[in-house]
């Protein structure tokens, strides 16, 4: 197997708590699908595909040099793919972008899949990542695996002569959760109205995803582990780079976008020196470009080093005093590997944060620190977030509800700043407590974050967007969140599921203009156009953004008074 070509270096291989605390879990709510744990589900072959699907009337093929995307055939570098049609649009799923990283190969940068002759169904998702159960999220409904390191495509080009935009989607769920399977990410109407070609992806998540270890680092030629979910996204960039054309889309106009996590790895991937040339724009949904994350080596008051993190999993898995620690933890289970040690999948909850951090490889600064300082990729860049952000964690901060418990709250995140973030979210009533909690954390890991952003991306480039979501759709209304996390993901894709909700003529207006500019910025880094409402560039000194709601329109100031309040926090 070859190393992945931006990858072939590679060895085989906040001030106080809520501030650090920047992208976060998938809704928490039925729509977001997770999935069931297990090794390689039955019915897989050594490789994690699905088995292949029964010929229902679909052109079946020869490996041939060309794809034929009106019979859904695509032909990758790796083999030929059999997808399927669904009026006129051509949908590729569960396609191996590297090989499953498995055995000698869990916790080493992905490599290439082995090359196939005979078509590869692609008619199914593949697995989702291993990730621990929820007590919030819902039952499973697929399987989980290590060998999941699948894209997702559609596309509406008749042929594989036109040279779409590309847009690649990267799911959230605090790096730890989530899947490209969730319905919420169909690709069908973005691609079919709106003219682009969409990618979607899985990466390790978690304890497979975000540990380092010294001995990790050691057998590394690039002196550094740990983020090896990113180094599997940018396995998927490069897999987009080299297969776009056969789907019809252009290699040289490639969007990445995402949302809580998701939108935090464009962060990374915005300041990551590994990815020069593989997208040329970025959209960041609901997530912060974080100015302080986990170090590989050098552990802080704040967080401990991912070197230690993956030394503690060791100890876990009674691989300690191995005579190879390392082949102790990789012949681990993979179900023992994610439940060794306890997870955070929230804004407040105990446990240990898998997220991405500097290793002097994939990241050399951490993302807010590079983007501040013009050291980012320099490409058009939208940001963003919802209007109640904090809405969907009420669950992990439900008993704060007292005068004292809010004192607890403020001195136990924030530390010697209780006072100042006090002075800004005052309260009198006990009534009141709860929700300023829910307002603290929308506003400082989400709205104000995504604010800050923006403004240190437009003084190095002024093709910068920020938006603000405030539309409530049927789930929003129906428990009470309002325009909650993740809740614009449906009018993005503009894929408004009958069995979420009561979804009326102003919910698919509001779809069909959102996904509009989605797709306009991603044809030519502008999202204006087509009669939609003007969305200005955005300048620190007039602080316009587009407020998505009934009606659209552009405003200014955006939580303006407290945004400025807080700014010294990041």
């Amino acid at each position: 197997m070859r190393a992945s070509s931006k990858l072939a270096s590679a060895s085989r291989r906040s001030v106080w708590p809520l501030v650090c605390v920047l992208t976060l879990t998938t809704a928490l709510l039925p729509a977001c699908t997770s999935a069931g744990r297990g090794d390689v589900p039955a019915g897989e072959d050594d490789a994690g595909a699905p088995p292949p699907a029964p010929d229902s009337g679909r052109a079946m093929i020869d490996a041939g040099p060309r794809s034929d995307l009106s019979h859904a055939v695509l032909m990758t570098t790796s083999g030929p793919v059999q997808g399927d049609v669904v009026d006129g649009l051509a949908r590729f799923r569960g396609v191996p972008y590297a090989a499953a990283p498995v055995g000698d190969l869990r916790w080493r940068a992905p490599v290439r899949v082995d090359p196939w002759t005979t078509p590869r169904d692609g008619t199914q998702y593949g697995a989702a990542c291993m990730q621990p159960d929820h007590p919030l999220l819902p039952e499973p409904d697929q399987p989980q695996s290590e060998d999941c390191l699948f894209v997702n495509a559609w596309t509406a080009a008749h042929d594989s002569s036109e040279r779409r935009p590309v847009m690649v989607w990267i799911h959230g769920g605090g790096w730890t959760t989530g899947a490209s399977s969730n319905p919420w990410y169909d690709g069908t109407a973005l691609a079919r109205e709106h003219g682009v070609v969409v990618v979607s992806m899985n990466y390790r998540l978690g304890a497979l995803g975000f540990i380092g270890h010294p001995l990790l680092t050691a057998e590394s030629g690039d002196h550094a582990s740990s983020n090896f979910g990113i180094l599997d996204q940018i396995a998927a960039l490069e897999w987009v780079r080299e297969n776009a054309a056969e789907l019809g889309g252009d290699p040289s106009n490639v969007t990445i976008f995402g949302e809580s996590a998701g939108g935090g790895s464009v962060c990374v991937l915005l300041a990551s020196p590994l990815t020069e040339g593989l997208f040329s724009r970025a959209i960041v949904e609901s997530a912060a470009c974080t100015k302080s994350m986990r170090d590989l080596r050098a552990t802080t008051a704040q967080w401990d080093s991912a070197e230690s993190v993956g030394e503690q999993l060791g100890a876990a898995l009674g691989c300690e005093d191995a005579s190879d620690v390392l082949s102790c933890m990789r012949g681990a289970s993979a179900d023992r590997v994610i439940g060794a040690l306890p997870t955070s999948m929230g804004l407040v909850d105990p446990g240990i944060k898998f997220w991405p951090g500097t290793d002097g490889f994939v990241l050399t600064e951490t993302p807010g620190a590079a983007i501040e300082a013009g050291r980012h990729h320099h490409v058009p860049v939208v940001v963003g977030a919802n209007e109640d952000e904090g809405a969907l964690f009420r669950p992990f901060f439900a008993e704060i509800d007292t005068l004292v418990e809010y004192d607890l709250f403020l001195r136990a995140q924030f530390g010697p700043y209780a006072d100042a973030i006090r002075a800004v979210y005052p309260v009198r009533w006990p009534a009141e407590v709860n929700p300023t909690v829910e307002r603290i954390l929308g506003d400082l890991t989400f709205v104000c974050a995504a604010r800050e952003a923006v403004r240190d991306l437009a003084r190095v480039d002024a093709r910068t967007y920020l938006y603000h979501f405030s539309w409530v759709g049927p789930i929003g209304e129906r428990y009470g969140l309002g325009a909650y996390h993740g809740s614009e993901i449906p009018y993005v894709f503009d894929h408004l599921d009958p069995a979420d909700g009561d979804y009326d003529d102003t919910d698919r207006a509001i779809a069909h203009e959102t996904a509009g500019y989605w797709a306009r910025f991603a044809t030519t880094g502008d999202p204006n156009g087509d009669g939609a409402p003007e969305w200005p560039r955005y300048d620190p000194a007039t602080d316009r953004d587009l407020r998505i709601d009934s009606p659209l329109a552009a405003e200014s100031g955006l939580r303006r008074d407290v945004c400025d309040a807080l700014q010294w926090l990041y």
